[in-house]
């Protein structure tokens, strides 16, 4: 596994920074992710939490993910915080068209090939090998070491 590589944007973030996955409902366009690129520099610059900036970072992954990464270690993110993420994640999505909180469906990966589909289909996936983008990791490490990964490991696997 270890699909995401560390890099300069999550070099200072430690192992166990904090993550928040958002899966789209379609694999975005380059213009997509430029506007996600310029909506979330200027949101991690300036997130905070009780008027404390938060060492935070973004990463889009494999052009269907949006992991927001938070370093706990310097300022702990507050519910308030927290909140002002997701509304910029439901934010983001009424202006591209896209669902960021539709966790009925899971993006799996196979060879390659990225692949869409309701949590009903898992169990017929997962005996065809294929690996789950999943969106329930809370900590940098697990995404960096782990992901995507057999669903048997991942938070889908009570129903296979």
């Amino acid at each position: 596994m270890g699909m995401v590589e560390q890099d300069q944007t999550l070099d200072k973030f430690s192992p166990d920074a904090r993550v928040w996955l958002y899966a789209t409902n379609r694999v975005l366009s380059q213009d997509e992710i430029l506007f996600l690129e310029n909506k979330l520099n200027v949101f991690t610059a300036q997130w905070a939490a009780h008027g404390k900036p938060l060492m935070a970072n973004f990463r889009i992954l494999k052009a269907v993910v949006v992991m927001l990464v938070v370093e706990e270690s310097v300022t702990a993110p507050s519910g308030c915080s927290i909140d002002a993420s997701v509304h910029l994640m439901k934010a983001i999505g009424q202006e591209l068209n896209i669902d960021f909180f539709d966790r009925l469906n899971v993006w799996l990966e196979r060879d390659g090939e990225l692949k869409r589909v309701h949590i009903s289909e898992l169990n017929e996936l997962h005996q065809a090998g294929w690996l789950v983008l999943d969106c329930s990791e809370e900590k940098l490490k697990n995404v960096i070491a782990n992901w995507p990964k057999p669903l048997n490991d991942s938070s889908y696997k009570n129903f296979l």
